[in-house]
């Protein structure tokens, strides 16, 4: 478990955020319809990497979108970004556990959830205009984000 230190929010610093991966792909004559929210799925993975030596936390947010209609063929789309985060004192908030590096709980669901905000703003303006155009990542909890079904 990370230290119990608290976090300043004056040592964080947002470094980047950049498109890795965009695919979208509709089978060619597959009409789905738009008004079929309801049959889209998604699935997101997160992998955290951080880099004591420089201070850096990283984040690599995939959104993996799948549109089913009954008789017709799948459409899909990927998206990854990554982000870069530098903790000032990154040090006084992680802790090594069975030999992985852990961060505070509190600063890992703030990165978490700055970046996943981030992300449902960027997924949206990426698939305006596709059958993907009214999907919105839901509201969730930066402490749920990397649990199973979240």
């Amino acid at each position: 478990m990370a230290k119990k230190n608290q976090f300043d929010v004056g040592k964080i610093h947002y470094l980047h955020i950049r498109d890795l991966a965009f695919n979208y792909l509709i089978p060619e004559n597959t009409l789905l319809s738009r008004e079929r929210s309801e049959s889209i799925r998604s699935n997101m993975e997160i992998v955290k990497t951080i880099g004591l030596s420089e201070k850096i936390i990283r984040l690599l947010f995939t959104v993996e979108l799948k549109a089913y209609e009954k008789g017709k063929k799948e459409a899909s789309a990927t998206y990854t970004t990554e982000h870069l985060f530098k903790v000032d004192n990154i040090e006084e908030l992680s802790s090594k556990n069975e030999g992985e590096f852990e961060i505070d709980i509190a600063l890992d669901n703030t990165l978490t959830g700055l970046a996943y905000s981030t992300v449902r703003g960027k997924l949206h303006e990426k698939f305006i205009g596709t059958l993907f155009s009214d999907f919105i990542l839901p509201i969730v909890k930066p402490a749920d984000l990397g649990k199973p079904n979240s």
